[in-house]
């Protein structure tokens, strides 16, 4: 295991750093100086000069990018342009927001989904189809639509969630949960219809195999047959299943961090990438490639522990 662990470091390292690369140099083709930006439309060209001295903004990119990777390699993401706080530490009191939202929102979606999946194919027929339309219903809902519709529900007629805004966990367990139940909901129910179609596929497969007849012929129960040896064997894809839906909720926490003025790491990329505060716009890439790897080792982990033939892929 550990050594499955380090070998999946040893392959994700290089690939943060290439798209830490990627990232610097796609910053550096967008129009318009970063320093006109920070300073705002009333700067005067011997402002905007000095501030681009003071960056280094002047110097050949190449040496600008030899500067950069020299201090993300020794893990120092620098400070912003605006508020000339550091980068860590401004990432680090935002990405448990945008974590929390997704880890939520992930184990929501696969607890209903594997439900849903399981029932549908164990009892099949109308059932089945039914299950299936319904969970399949939130995949042609938009996000953003869907968080209006809560809010305008939930949150303004019944009184029942809040609208916007987070509270720490640490401060307040309870008012956290309530300012997450809304921004959860709205990630989790286009996630669904993949964990339960993935879940029912999955099923349907072991449900036909020889083991499962041999357990039904040695006289074990059809619960434990179900819920003990046919459902794990059919949560490894289920696994990467979350994993890859995980990732793309971090995408997607883009708009919903908006929507509902949570201060996570989405939002931060969007006022950074308005203000052309440059550190903080990168240290957020970076910072999101390094916990898509983390999911990914740890997805691989659960994966060989359901399985242990996958420890040697």
């Amino acid at each position: 295991m550990i050594r499955l662990v380090i070998r999946r470091l040893l392959l994700g390292i290089p690939l943060v750093l290439i798209v830490a690369t990627v990232a610097f140099f796609l910053v550096q083709l967008t129009p318009g100086s970063p320093a006109a930006a920070v300073l705002g439309t009333q700067a005067t060209p011997e402002a905007v000069a000095r501030f681009e001295a003071s960056l280094g903004l002047d110097r050949p990119v190449l040496e600008q990018y030899a500067e950069y990777m020299g201090q993300l390699l020794t893990l120092n993401l620098g400070e912003s342009w605006l508020t000339r706080e550091s980068v860590s530490s401004l990432l680090a009191s935002r990405l448990p927001v945008t974590v929390s939202l997704a880890t939520l929102a992930t184990i929501v979606a696969m607890v209903i989904g594997i439900l849903i999946g399981t029932v549908a194919a164990v009892r099949g027929g109308v059932l089945d189809r039914i299950l299936t339309a319904v969970s399949g219903f939130g995949l042609a809902l938009p996000n953003f639509w869907l968080a209006s519709i809560l809010v305008l529900v939930f949150s303004l007629e019944l009184g029942w969630f809040p609208a916007t805004g987070y509270v720490d966990f640490a401060r307040n367990p309870a008012a956290w949960a309530l300012h997450l139940v809304l921004p959860v909901t709205t990630l989790a129910v286009a996630m669904v219809a993949s964990f339960a179609r993935q879940t029912r596929t999955g099923m349907l497969e072991q449900l036909s195999s020889d083991y499962v007849r041999t357990l039904v012929g040695a006289g074990t129960s059809r619960t434990s047959v179900i819920w003990r040896h046919t459902l794990r064997n059919a949560a490894g894809p289920v696994v990467n299943t979350a994993g890859l839906l995980f990732v793309g909720v971090l995408g997607g926490a883009v708009i919903i961090e908006q929507v509902f003025a949570l201060p996570g790491i989405g939002r931060v990329i969007v006022q950074s990438a308005s203000t052309r505060d440059l550190p903080v716009l990168l240290g957020a890439v970076v910072v999101s490639a390094i916990v898509v790897l983390a999911i990914n080792i740890l997805v691989d982990v659960i994966v060989a522990l359901l399985n242990p033939r996958a420890r040697t892929s």
